[in-house]
């Protein structure tokens, strides 16, 4: 939380307003390639339900740290009788049999003390960082197997890791594989020849799920 306090902010009305909001934005990037290294499709249930484990983990983690923090430095100055109100009913509605047996304790710090943030997740778009780091933005699927991401740091190749990786275990890599990708805009389904059917679907880019799913 220190950046909050060590950060240079251009104004001081929006120093003001980041000292008395105390906003902060936790989220993720490479879920998408969480489910290909545990071969799980995107849809399937068993990837729906590990995402929302995820999600709750990293929600309450959060929550407990911001009302230990409220504990120790203050409350939030932005409606502190009414956060603890919502956040408590968050965790009520959501909450899993692993987390039960913590909430009475958590519920009474926010009820005494409140929270230290009156923002605590914010799923953000992670371009560059996730460029850089070669995993997946944010929480999407891919939009492509093989492209060009331009960024203000430049123009990087990018080939999804753990297809190739997974192509190399099956003795599937060739040659040609990268210009058939091309041809047809990174999709591995409309570019499988003798690639396993149950690869293809794993790999398909976000155009090729249901959007209901």
């Amino acid at each position: 939380m220190h950046c909050i306090d060590r950060m240079i902010y251009p104004i001081e009305s929006a120093r003001t307003s980041s000292l008395r909001h105390r906003r902060k934005g936790l989220g993720v990037s490479g879920l998408h390639g969480v489910f290909m290294r545990l071969k799980l499709v995107c849809d399937a249930p068993e990837a729906k339900k590990l995402n929302k484990l995820i999600f709750e983990t990293i929600y309450r983690a959060a929550v407990l740290e911001s009302s230990e923090l409220a504990r120790v430095k203050g409350g939030t100055k932005l409606s502190p009788a009414r956060l603890p109100a919502r956040a408590s009913f968050s965790l009520k509605c959501g909450a899993r049999r692993l987390f039960l047996q913590r909430l009475g304790g958590i519920r009474k710090n926010m009820v005494r003390y409140g929270l230290r943030n009156s923002l605590l997740m914010a799923l953000m778009p992670t371009v560059s960082c996730a460029s850089i780091a070669s995993v997946t933005e944010s929480f999407e699927i891919l939009t492509s197997n093989l492209y060009s991401r331009k960024i203000m740091a430049g123009e990087h190749s990018i080939v999804y890791k753990y297809m190739m990786w997974e192509l190399v275990d099956l003795g599937l890599r060739n040659k040609n594989l990268p210009e058939r990708l091309l041809s047809n805009n990174g999709s591995i389904q409309l570019s499988k020849g003798d690639i396993p059917a149950d690869v293809c679907h794993r790999y398909g880019t976000v155009w090729e799920y249901k959007m209901r799913d």
